[in-house]
């Protein structure tokens, strides 16, 4: 992140959010472009034919005791769990979905950035103070001690 603030030219001090530096640049998310590949990924184990290495793993049941406690998540449930997030892929069709290269390529390379914006969206309105004052000024945007920005009378900042 310390390099896009380099070539956004702000400092610490400017106080910007990274998801609004990335916006600004233009730059995806790390975390969503490992995502897509981890999709891609599960494409090409679903098209791979039998006795390749990487789908005898997926495909795989540890055998043996296992430690104490919650067992380990394994990238087989990681990846269900994340189609059936990010794509409405139910588990047990998972990989008759992912064979399908047509089917597949579309949804697994999808940006969907619109998730996290709508959540910033919804932190920067529940940080908003609302007020009935006829006498609020301009000047006072800022409430003393609360630090809220008053909704009703700076409608022109949104």
């Amino acid at each position: 992140m310390s390099f896009l603030c380099r070539v956004a030219g702000l400092n610490l001090k400017d106080r910007m959010r990274s998801s609004d530096i990335r916006e600004e640049l233009g730059v995806k998310p790390l975390l969503l472009h490992i995502k897509r590949s981890q999709l891609g990924w599960l494409g090409h184990l679903a098209r791979m034919p039998s006795g390749r290495l990487p789908l005898e793993v997926f495909q795989t049941c540890p055998t043996g005791r296992r430690p104490r406690g919650r067992p380990r998540t394994r990238w087989r449930d990681y990846i269900s769990h994340l189609a059936w997030e990010r794509l409405g892929v139910p588990p047990e069709e998972l990989m008759k979905v992912a064979g399908e290269r047509a089917v597949w390529a579309a949804p697994a390379t999808q940006t969907q950035i619109s998730v996290s914006a709508e959540k910033r969206v919804e932190r920067r309105f529940n940080s908003i103070h609302f007020t009935d004052d006829e006498n609020f000024s301009k000047s006072d945007r800022q409430l003393q001690g609360c630090h809220k920005v008053c909704i009703l009378q700076c409608m022109d900042m949104y």
